[in-house]
């Protein structure tokens, strides 16, 4: 039997002692920290000359010896995972306003200030390099879906948008943010369902309901898709946009705030004006694609299964997604001297997409999951006759929102504290 020895592990302001041998896998660490700190394995990042990969490791493969120190970053389920109710709780609260229903709902959920979209909304341009606790691309979805309802629903009165800060917001404005909401909650369901799969035959369920969507879409009409991979080597999360804009043709658009962006247009200025800085053009397009290839279920399984597909694997990567899928479903050919001609990267489509503004980039990787969400909603704005001005409004009024959300459960925490603390 191999030695054992105290591995020393960082967490918080605390140094904890693991007992461990060179023979335990990585998932073994996982397990013990986990009966530790509470920090289920699933929202432990482990950090030793970077972030930890594959569970099936041993400590010994990974070079990890008594002399070795490690950094644990991850929240508490209780603190992160009841985010998951979020919409359903806000529902509930509609249909009974009553001060009791709300304490009793309001204690079920953590303060808006654990969950992750809050900290990579409110924080990215200071955490560059920092590692934000992760949740699914669903539970990103929900939150964001929640703060996004509350601002439309105080847009409907010319009065509440002058008091939020949309001044410039007209009613055919409030009427497009009306209109986007339900790209998002129709996305939500279907991700849900996506990110529980356990079995092939779940997957099979998942990929035909998505395929019944895309058939039911409607000329003008669009649908949002989450992407992403999850590998060994990284991951990285992604926001897809696909429009019918013909009977028989469609587009589809990759919002991509972080990895990848290499892909990408990029510039050090976007004009004469701006003083120099790096920007992307985050919405990359493909147009004019022929029904029989959007609707390929052989493309959709594979591009979905890079994020979904679990454990990690170290074929879902980043170069699958820019370099196969996305020219496959451009229709690349290669010409009579044996040239690849591809339109996905040029000039022309890239400048093509009006919608498409230079923006910069997320700072934290972990960022991602919430700036794609607000990237795409801001490209479907864009194409409803939203302005950039405005834009930068409305980003102002969700961070202020979420500043709002966080000053209410400050308020109801200390109210239930002062409540309990006199009975």
């Amino acid at each position: 039997m191999e030695q054992q020895f105290a591995l020393c592990v960082k967490y918080g302001a605390k140094i904890l002692k693991i007992t461990v041998s060179p023979q335990n896998t990585l998932k073994d660490l996982r397990e013990q920290l986990h009966k530790e700190t509470g920090v289920p394995a699933e929202l432990q990042k482990i950090m030793f000359r970077g972030e930890l990969k594959g569970d099936d490791q041993t400590l010994e493969s990974l070079k990890i010896t008594k002399t070795s120190k490690l950094m644990l970053i991850g929240t508490k389920l209780e603190d992160v995972m009841a985010v998951a109710t979020a919409s359903e709780t806000s529902k509930e609260l509609e249909k009974d306003p009553s001060d009791v229903k709300r304490a009793e709902l309001a204690k079920q959920l953590p303060p808006f200030w654990f969950w992750p979209p809050y900290s990579a909304t409110l924080l990215d341009p200071f955490i560059e390099g920092v590692a934000v606790p992760e949740m699914k691309p669903g539970d990103h979805l929900r939150v964001y879906s929640y703060i996004f309802s509350r601002v439309v629903k105080k847009t409907a009165d010319p009065n509440s948008r002058l008091s939020l800060g949309l001044n410039s917001f007209s009613d055919l404005d409030a009427k497009a943010l009306s209109e986007t909401l339900p790209l998002i909650e129709d996305c939500i369901e279907w991700t849900l369902n996506a990110q529980q799969i356990e079995a092939p035959e779940q997957c099979v369920n998942v990929l035909k309901s998505w395929q019944e969507k895309l058939e039911g879409l409607e000329e003008g009409k669009a649908l949002l898709a989450p992407g992403g991979w999850a590998g060994l080597s990284g991951s990285g999360f992604l926001m897809h946009i696909v429009e019918r804009t013909k009977k028989d043709s469609y587009s589809f658009v990759t919002v991509n705030p972080a990895r990848g962006l290499e892909y990408h247009q990029q510039t050090a200025t976007d004009g004469d004006h701006t003083p120099p800085k790096h920007k992307y053009k985050i919405c990359l397009k493909i147009e004019d694609i022929p029904g029989s290839r959007i609707k390929n279920m052989g493309f959709w399984s594979v591009l979905f299964s890079l994020w979904m597909k679990d454990p990690p694997s170290e074929y879902h990567r980043v170069e699958v997604i820019y370099d196969v899928l996305l020219p496959w479903l451009s229709e690349e050919k290669i010409d009579e001297n044996g040239i690849l001609q591809s339109r996905l990267f040029t000039e022309a489509t890239i400048t093509s997409d009006l919608y498409a503004d230079w923006r910069t980039k997320c700072r934290s990787a972990s960022s991602s999951y919430s700036q794609a969400i607000w990237e795409a909603i801001r490209y479907l704005l864009r194409k409803r006759g939203v302005n950039v001005p405005q834009l930068k409004q409305l980003s102002f009024v969700l961070r202020k929102e979420m500043i709002t959300k966080c000053g209410e459960d400050l308020i109801s925490r200390y109210a239930s504290k002062h409540e309990n603390a006199s009975t």
